[in-house]
């Protein structure tokens, strides 16, 4: 127990080191080092969804990458934007009330505040607020002339993909687990 203590002294007075990490016991070295990777793990929980983006009679189309944060069960903050013409996020609130909110467990990727960016063409450089409504999204633009208009447009996406650290975090899972069960086994 008195081990413990001083592992524990070292530790609280921000004294960490690799000499100090091999006096500790075993049991409170493993604890550390699994504390951290957790710890490390939930940091960044950020994923990427692939979008289409055809706005058909209205003669624009494009593809592109969300990079969004959760923020609950389902829904993402968009937090960054890449794509065809696409020259930027646009903030919350910034440009037709849109909210940057992505929603993976409902009917319509999008509400009807929606998703706010700026993209440009080989004439033109726009504003775009896509939104959901009824089952159909549309994108409000806003062109460098202040001329404004609504079309319907087609949108979807591809389901989240997991950031390389989440599948390193899950591999090194699976190897703990081997891991334990060779040494229970053996």
């Amino acid at each position: 127990m008195d081990g413990y203590r001083r592992c524990l002294q070292r530790i609280s007075d921000a004294t960490l080191t690799a000499i100090h990490l091999r006096k500790c016991p075993m049991r409170l070295r493993h604890l550390l080092a699994a504390s951290a990777l957790l710890c490390s793990s939930l940091a960044a929980h950020a994923d990427t969804f692939s979008f289409t983006l055809n706005g058909g009679a209205s003669g624009f189309s494009g593809t592109g990458t969300l990079t969004g944060n959760q923020v609950s069960s389902g829904i993402y903050l968009v937090d960054g934007i890449t794509g065809t013409g696409v020259t930027g996020l646009i903030a919350p609130g910034g440009f037709n009330g849109n909210d940057n909110l992505l929603y993976t467990n409902a009917s319509q990727t999008f509400d009807m505040h929606g998703l706010g960016f700026t993209a440009v063409t080989s004439t033109n450089s726009f504003r775009v607020d896509l939104y959901g409504s009824g089952g159909n999204y549309y994108a409000f633009l806003t062109d460098s002339d202040n001329f404004s208009t609504t079309v319907p447009v087609q949108f979807s996406t591809s389901a989240a993909t997991p950031e390389p650290s989440s599948l390193a975090l899950l591999g090194t899972g699976f190897l703990g687990v081997i891991g334990a069960a060779r040494r229970r086994f053996a």
